[in-house]
């Protein structure tokens, strides 16, 4: 028999057995893998050798002559050459085999292991429908499936904003992957064929760019959600070696109407511009999406979110009244919560809402309660952020910030505010690199003039800070803050009339200050004291008013009023400690010494605690010198005034300020810093009359 035959039967056997039993025996991968390549390797050897000898009953013979009577030829170099050869190809075919193999098995590896670090972006997905109809369900896809990947707590995911901002500059999967940090990118399309909504989504490392995982759905378009669900859970089965059943924990909250879920995305879309206007749009979206389903709970929490920033004041975006902003939050952050008590979204809401009135431990609670359903949550962090800011503790809020920037590092909201923690600390260069990166992420968002109008402040470029406040408020007509701010700086440069073509009647005191009315000034404010008497604000604006232009006695009992009325939160707010340390120089005045030095004390030691949490300002500065001028240290009162100034303090009411020399006659040391502030306002009024005259087509609103 030739011999070739009984060597193909022997290694079929033995692979079998291999496989068979090597799993049983618990026998390493390995072996098989060389089992099999040796008796592949083994065929073209089998084959020479079978040309020359035959497998018999008495065993391995040389294969006789074809021709009768003839001795087969013994075998001479040339054969043995042949098997040589043969052998060589043999080897190499098996070392390549082998190669193969072991680089598959390294591939294999790196797909298991490329998402190890969990983390991951989720990228909007594309819009392949001929009308490109689909472009809010395809972002809202992608915005939908980190919140439920977010929910896990054990999966760093990307913001989607930055994911989106990133996917727009990045070319490939590596430079997503460093612009965002993450492991590994999910990225997809959406089309419509007939009534299906037919979704791909593929997981790409973004190491090498390999695919991971890829699958595709098929969906009535009223089952979106569902198809967000498939989606997610195939991803964590990827990440996390499990699946979700369908009877495990919904990952995302399903409204009963479709439409109720496409007002939703519009809602969310129309939000991350931050504008008044957009605002506006959102909160009818969101007030759209309760209308179709009642019943979604995150409809009721993008509502309450967007009330807020639609409330007015220093932080927020709008022009509704902060008090009845506040009260409709609260209102639709609990309908959220009944609905789904955790959803980390309404309990974020419910810690501004918190803030807002002033309970600082509630407000952390629910913030903590929100990170720890959705720890890649950054909203969450960076309200948590700013909480602690308000607080003085400029260390911790920086970083819960980082937490949120490396969660969202493309958002413009969060670039903003790591801006301006560097302007707190006088770093105003790279304060106004986070501000130009929101500019070349979002060019017509006003956001990012907001910061370069707040760092010339800061430096004491009034004149340039109002006219990026214009910049702004041009980007965002309906903004209160930023028509509020462009007031400010102009009336800082005591530039009353520029101030009067945006400003109302509610500033009617102050306008009638810059143009040096200090008489109608007085007649106003206590006009307006009298309106309002019980308004503990109104009675600490009539008391500063009378204290630098009016009557002391007046201003006496107007401070200590609206001392008395207010709690300790509002009483000595940082950085000024205000209306405290006014109230303490009008006790002083009224003979009440204890309860004098009982403010002035409390003031110096949140001023050291500020300064101890890395916070340095102009405005703690000044608040230095009002301390040590009531302290009796009229030297260092004019060296902190000095320092104040060099690093941008110019407020015109300074040489009016009582509290500055202690109600005494200043130093020549404080005279000169004086009419430094003074003549440095009038030289920048001087630079800014040109741009003045091209505002005064701009109409004054109420």
């Amino acid at each position: 028999m030739n011999i070739f035959t009984p060597y193909l039967v022997a290694v079929w056997l033995v692979i079998q057995v291999v496989v068979a039993v090597g799993p049983t025996l618990g026998l390493p991968d390995w072996i098989s893998t060389v089992v099999v390549i040796a008796s592949i390797v083994g065929v073209p050897v089998a084959f020479y050798v079978a040309w020359f000898f035959d497998f018999t009953s008495d065993g391995v013979v040389r294969t006789p002559s074809l021709r009768e009577g003839d001795v087969a030829a013994s075998l001479g170099p040339a054969h043995l050459a042949g098997l040589a050869v043969t052998l060589l190809f043999a080897g190499l075919a098996g070392w390549l085999s082998l190669n193969v193999i072991l680089n598959r098995d390294a591939e294999t590896d790196l797909i298991a292991t490329a998402p190890s670090d969990k983390s991951v972006a989720v990228l909007p997905f594309q819009d392949l429908s001929p009308s490109q109809e689909l472009g809010y369900l395809a972002q809202g896809l992608a915005a939908e499936i980190t919140v439920a990947l977010g929910k896990l707590g054990n999966i760093r995911i990307s913001a989607p904003s930055s994911a989106f901002r990133a996917a727009q500059g990045a070319s490939s999967a590596a430079e997503i992957g460093r612009s965002l940090n993450v492991g590994a990118i999910l990225e997809g399309s959406v089309r419509l064929v007939g009534n299906q909504l037919r979704v791909t989504a593929s997981l790409v490392s973004t190491e090498d760019g390999l695919t991971i995982w890829s699958d595709a759905f098929s969906r009535p378009v009223e089952d979106a959600v569902l198809v967000e669900e498939q989606i997610a859970r195939s991803i964590l089965g990827i990440m996390l070696d499990r699946f979700l059943d369908s009877e495990d924990e919904e990952l995302l909250d399903r409204p009963n109407a479709s439409d109720a879920h496409e007002f939703y995305l519009r809602g969310r879309e129309a939000m991350r511009a931050r504008t008044a206007e957009s605002l506006k749009q959102a909160r009818t979206l969101f007030e759209q999406t309760i209308a179709a389903d009642p019943e979604y709970a995150p409809g009721y929490a993008g509502l309450a979110a967007v009330l807020l920033l639609l409330g007015e004041g220093a932080q927020d975006y709008g022009t509704l009244d902060a008090k009845v902003a506040n009260e409709l939050a609260s209102s639709n952050a609990q309908k959220a919560l009944r609905r789904s008590p955790d959803l980390a979204e309404a309990h974020a809401v419910r810690g501004r809402i918190a803030a807002f009135e002033g309970d600082t431990d509630a407000a952390l609670a629910s913030y903590d309660q929100a990170i720890a359903i959705n720890p890649s949550y950054a909203d969450a962090h960076l309200w948590k952020s700013n909480l602690l800011l308000r607080q003085g503790l400029l260390d911790p809020a920086t970083e819960s910030l980082n937490t949120a920037f490396s969660l969202d590092p493309l958002s413009p909201i969060i670039l903003y505010n790591k801006g301006y923690h560097q302007a707190l600390r006088g770093r105003f260069d790279e304060a106004r690199a986070y501000y130009e990166a929101v500019l070349d992420l979002e060019p017509d968002s006003p956001l990012g003039y907001r910061g370069l109008a707040d760092a010339a402040r800061r430096e004491g470029n009034i004149a340039q800070s109002a006219r990026t406040w214009k910049r702004a408020l041009d980007l965002s007509p309906e903004s209160v803050q930023y028509k509020d701010n462009l007031i400010g700086s102009l009336l800082t440069l005591e530039m009353g009339d520029a101030a009067r073509l945006f400003a109302g009647e509610d500033y009617e005191t102050n306008l009638r200050a810059a143009e040096g009315d200090f008489d109608g000034a007085i007649e106003q404010v206590r006009f307006d004291y009298a309106a309002h008497p019980d308004d503990p604000w109104m009675a600490f604006e009539a008391g500063w008013t009378e204290l630098l232009y009016g009557d002391p006695d007046r201003a006496d009992e107007a401070l200590i009023k609206a001392d008395a009325a207010l709690g300790d939160g509002d009483r000595f707010a940082m950085p000024y400690c205000s209306p405290a340390i006014e109230a303490a120089y009008a006790l002083r005045r009224r003979g009440e010494e204890e309860a004098a030095i009982e403010r002035i004390t409390r003031c110096d030691s949140l001023r050291s605690e500020a300064l101890e949490n890395s916070a340095s300002s102009i405005e703690l500065d000044y608040l230095g010198a009002r301390l040590s001028a009531l302290q009796g240290d009229e030297a260092e009162a004019a060296s902190l005034l000095k320092r104040a100034y060099d690093a941008g303090w110019r407020e015109p009411w300074t040489a009016y300020d009582p509290l500055i020399t202690a109600g005494g006659q200043p130093s020549s040391a404080l005279s000169s810093v004086i009419e430094a502030i003074d003549n440095d306002l009038a030289v920048q009024r001087e630079a800014l009359a040109p741009d003045v005259a091209g505002w005064s087509g701009h109409t004054s609103e109420d």
